[in-house]
């Protein structure tokens, strides 16, 4: 069914699909974060934000505490 789409229309699916996935994942990632425990919270916001920035959180970096400016 994909292939009979025009590539305006694949590209809205993907595009489509690509938010949703988002869209849920801060939806859960939120709710995680918000019921846990004051200490669990910052561990996991850290451990999230240590996958969307590695060069944060590598030893190799000189500011591994956070971004450097």
């Amino acid at each position: 069914m994909i292939l009979l789409l025009t590539s305006r229309g694949r590209f809205g699916l993907l595009a489509a699909l690509w938010w949703s996935y988002f869209d849920f994942a801060s939806t859960a990632a939120e709710r995680v974060i918000g019921t846990a425990g004051r200490r669990d919270a910052h561990l996991l916001a850290r451990d999230v934000a240590g996958l969307l920035h590695p060069e944060w959180t590598s030893s190799e970096s000189p500011g591994t505490n956070g971004p450097t400016s």
